[in-house]
């Protein structure tokens, strides 16, 4: 999981960073408090305040950047050791795991059940799930999956776009509408969310909801959306995708949505061609438009 997470962390050139704990710890007290878990679905949570500047200074202070990552952190393959070494004279360094430890556990439990020659559907919390094989169900034998708008509440299956999966995939979400709470900018609600940025200490609001998907890899594939989520643009997160898929062997599909209009809760659609393949929309009257990235090696097309 180390590895993995080192890998990640050069692979996004920093925007996943496990070594953000002290940064995590400092929000977590004020995302908890400003939010309220059964409005999870919510446009918006209560209203909530920051930590201060000083707090969020001080918390960043001891993230090792990417560069220095596999010397702060030494691993010894042969030996199966640890060995944690100072950095930069920092008094603690902490890491957090969260951003992909759901996807990595899932991808454990897939490795350890796929010799049972069986269907599988493992699930890790909201954000990353694996399936091996058709859907049982005599009338469905397809995997039906609900990717949340952050503009509808509750979880009628309505309110969700929902992906058509015909056999096996393995999937992993990121958004804003959980743990969270908001503030006032020049009469504009911003919201802070649980995904942070370690470049700048803070949640970012370029993105809504993001998804990638691939048949493999799932912790991988966890830590990646919570990379891209923190990107400014869709270049950047293209880029990084092409390093992904070329040291893991893989291919990486992308779906993000991104706020048109907050007043008329409006949401533009992003994805990949093969995401929009598998996509079934119920209920899309809430978004605003929808552009394809045709192949993701072309970029984006509107």
């Amino acid at each position: 999981l180390l590895e993995m997470s080192i890998n990640l962390s050069e692979l996004t050139k920093g925007y996943f960073n496990p070594t953000l704990g002290e940064l995590s710890d400092t929000w977590t007290y004020e995302i908890k408090e400003g939010g309220i878990k059964s409005q999870r679905f919510s446009p918006y949570c209560l209203k909530g305040n920051d930590p201060s500047i000083n707090d969020i200074q001080d918390a960043m202070e001891s993230i090792v950047p990417y560069e220095s990552l596999r010397n702060v952190i030494e691993l010894n393959k042969d030996e199966s050791t640890v060995k944690f070494n100072k950095y930069n004279n920092i008094d603690k360094v902490t890491l957090s795991l969260g951003a992909i430890a759901k996807g990595f556990a899932v991808e454990l439990a897939k490795k350890e059940l796929e010799s049972y020659n069986t269907v599988l559907s493992i699930s890790g919390g909201t954000s990353s799930s694996y399936t091996i094989g058709k859907n049982p169900n005599p009338e469905r034998d397809y995997w039906l999956i609900g990717l949340a708008s952050p503009y509808k509440s509750g979880f009628d299956p309505t309110a969700m776009l929902s992906v058509k999966f015909d056999n096996t995939y393995t999937l992993s979400v990121s958004g804003d509408y959980e743990s969270s709470y908001y503030i006032e900018e020049n009469g504009k609600k911003i919201i802070r969310h649980h995904i942070l940025n370690p470049f700048t200490g803070y949640p970012e609001n370029n993105v809504r909801v993001l998804s990638v998907w691939s048949d493999t890899e799932s912790g991988v594939l966890d830590g990646l959306s919570t990379a891209l989520f923190n990107m400014p643009n869709s270049d950047e997160m293209l880029d990084t995708i092409y390093r992904v898929e070329e040291f893991y062997n893989m291919d990486i599909e992308l779906f993000y949505e991104v706020e048109a209009n907050q007043e008329k809760k409006k949401i533009d659609l992003y994805m990949t061609k093969d995401f929009k393949d598998i996509v079934y929309q119920y209920n899309t009257a809430y978004f605003n438009g929808v552009s394809v990235i045709d192949d993701i090696n072309e970029g984006l097309e509107k």
